[in-house]
C-alpha cells in the first residue's frame, strides 16, 4: 500500500512506472525528457515513423485528484493533441475510483483507449504485488518512513539505535541504485561477508545502510557493531538470520599498530570466518581502501586472510553519467533549498558542469545542496558558488570553520589537529583546557565551564566522529 510520494522524487516515480508497465504490458519503453513543453515521460515506438504509445507519469499527494484533472486538462491535453499518439497511458500516485478513472479517460479521449490505460495508486500497488522482484529493486519504496523505524524497533530483536535508523532512512531518499548494490549482494550470497571499500565520500556507508534495510525487509535481525566484534557475540540468540553491520571497522583516518585492542584482529577475522561458514547470517563491513591495504601490511593475519573475494570496491567510474545526474537531482529535489536556488541551477544548465566535474562526489553534492554549508550564497550566484566549491572543495570547510564555528569550537579543532588521528577523550579534554587557558591568559577571552562538551557536540558528525570502544577509550 505504497503512496509513491514520501520517498520517491518525480524521477523515481517515472522509473518505477517504466518498470511496472514493462512487466505488465510486455513492451519496452524509452525513458527520457524531451523538454517541459513536449509532454512525454515514456515512449514506445514500434517502428520508425509509426504513431507511438506515450506515457505520462504524474506524482501528486494523496487526495489531489482535482489538481491532477486540472493539470491534465489545461497543460497536458494540448500537448497530447499536438503529438497525436496511437495510445496514451497515464500513471499517477493519486488513488482513483472507477468513476474518476472513467472521468479521466473521457477527458483524454480518444488517445486513452480505455480505463485500462489509467493506472492510479491502487493499480500500481496491485502490479507490485504480482512482481515482487520489482519491489526489491525499487528499495526506496519501502524505506524512508518513520513507520519503518518503528516496525524495526518494536520487533525487539534488533541491536541498532534509533539514531542510526533515522540516518539510514534519510539517506534512502537520496540513494540512487547502481551496480555496486548488486555486486555487494552477490558477494554476500556467495561468501556471506562483504567488505565495502573506496575513497572518502564515495558512498560506502550509504551502500551498507541500503543493504541493512534490504536484509531487514527479508526478515533478518539487525546488529550494528560500533567498536569491538565482541559486541556481536553478546547479542541474544534468535532463530532468525542476522545482518551484522560494522562501519569504518579500521578507523577513518590512518592505521597504527595500536588500533586494535589485544588480539582484536584475530577475533574479528575468526568472527568473519564463522559468518562465512554460516547458512543464514551475513556481515557487511566498510573501510577506506588505503586503510585496508595498510591493515594487510601491519597485521599478518589480514594479509593471510586474502580478503579480495569479499571486497566490493566503490569506484566513481562505476557511476554512469545518468546515475551521477540522478544523485544530483535527488539532492536538489529533497533539499531545503528555496525553489529559486534550484531553478537557477536548471536555468543556467550548470547541472551539466556539475555532473561532469572532475571533483564530483556524492558527499560534495550533499554539502553543496545544504544551505548550512553555502553560507552567503544567493539565488543569483548559487550555480557559480556550486562550481567554485567543486573546483576547490576546501572552501566548504574553510567557510564552515570561519563562519559557523564559535571560537572555542575552532580551538578544539586546532587542538585535535595536533593529536593522533584516534585520540582518547580524556587526552583531548586535557589538551583543550590547557590551550584555552593559555588563550585566556594571553587575550583575556572568557571561558565557559561547559565549553568542551558544547564544542565537541558541535563538531560531532561533521568535522569529527566519536566512537565508544572496549576498554573505555573514545
Amino acid at each position: 500500500n505504497y503512496d509513491f510520494t514520501q520517498n520517491l522524487s518525480p524521477l523515481d516515480f517515472e522509473l518505477l512506472s517504466k518498470d511496472l508497465l514493462e512487466a505488465e504490458l510486455g513492451i519496452r519503453f524509452e525513458n527520457f525528457k524531451e523538454g517541459k513543453d513536449k509532454g512525454i515521460d515514456l515512449r514506445h515506438a514500434p517502428q520508425f515513423g509509426a504513431p507511438a504509445t506515450i506515457v505520462q507519469c504524474k506524482r501528486y499527494a494523496i487526495g489531489a485528484f482535482s489538481r491532477l484533472k486540472s493539470d491534465l486538462k489545461n497543460k497536458e491535453l494540448p500537448k497530447v493533441k499536438n503529438l497525436q499518439p496511437a495510445r496514451y497511458i497515464l500513471t499517477t500516485s493519486v488513488p482513483l475510483s472507477p468513476d474518476e478513472s472513467k472521468e479521466l479517460m473521457e477527458l483524454l479521449s480518444p488517445f486513452v483507449l480505455s480505463t485500462d490505460d489509467i493506472y492510479g495508486k491502487d493499480r500500481l500497488n496491485s502490479i507490485l504485488g504480482k512482481h515482487r522482484d520489482l519491489e526489491r529493486q525499487h528499495n526506496k519504496l519501502w524505506i524512508g518512513t518513520t513507520a519503518v523505524i518503528d516496525s524495526i524497533l518494536n520487533a525487539g530483536t534488533h541491536e541498532v539505535a534509533r539514531s542510526e535508523l533515522e540516518e539510514t532512512v534519510a539517506a534512502a531518499k537520496l540513494y540512487v541504485k547502481n551496480d555496486s548494490f548488486d555486486e555487494a549482494l552477490k558477494i554476500l550470497k556467495d561468501h556471506h561477508v562483504c567488505i565495502i571499500s573506496g575513497i572518502p565520500g564515495i558512498g560506502k556507508t550509504t551502500l551498507a545502510r541500503m543493504l541493512l534495510l534490504y536484509f531487514e525487509k527479508l526478515g533478518f535481525d539487525l546488529v550494528k557493531i560500533s567498536g569491538d566484534v565482541s559486541e556481536a557475540d553478546g547479542v541474544a540468540f534468535h532463530e532468525k538470520p542476522k545482518f551484522y553491520y560494522y562501519d569504518d571497522f579500521l578507523g577513518q583516518t590512518s592505521l597504527s599498530e595500536e588500533f586494535f585492542n589485544k588480539n582484536e584482529e584475530n577475533k574479528l577475522l575468526s568472527f568473519m570466518q564463522r559468518i562465512g561458514r554460516s547458512e543464514k547470517s551475513v556481515m557487511v563491513l566498510t573501510t577506506r581502501e588505503y586503510i585496508l591495504k595498510q591493515a594487510a601490511m601491519v597485521y599478518e593475519v589480514f594479509d593471510r586472510a586474502r580478503l579480495e573475494q569479499n571486497k566490493c570496491i566503490i569506484d566513481l567510474a562505476k557511476y554512469s553519467r545518468r546515475i551521477k545526474a540522478q544523485i544530483l537531482y535527488n539532492h536538489l529535489y529533497f533539499s531545503e533549498l528555496p525553489p529559486p536556488f534550484v531553478e537557477a541551477i536548471v536555468r543556467s544548465r550548470k547541472y551539466v558542469d556539475i555532473v561532469d566535474h572532475e571533483n564530483y562526489s556524492p558527499r560534495l553534492i550533499s554539502y553543496l545542496t545544504n544551505m548550512g554549508w553555502l553560507g552567503d550564497a544567493n539565488e543569483e550566484n548559487y550555480p557559480e558558488v556550486f562550481i567554485e566549491n567543486l573546483d576547490n572543495p576546501i572552501l566548504l570547510w574553510k567557510h564552515a570553520f570561519d563562519r559557523h564555528l564559535r571560537r572555542s569550537t575552532q580551538d578544539l579543532l586546532i587542538v585535535l589537529s595536533t593529536l593522533r588521528a584516534r585520540a582518547v577523550l580524556a587526552d583531548v579534554e586535557r589538551a583543550f583546557n590547557q590551550f584555552r587557558q593559555n588563550r585566556t591568559l594571553l587575550y583575556g577571552e572568557a571561558r565557559s565551564p561547559e565549553e568542551f562538551k558544547d564544542s565537541l557536540r558541535e563538531l560531532e558528525g561533521t568535522f569529527v566522529k566519536i566512537h565508544k570502544v572496549t576498554g573505555g577509550n573514545l
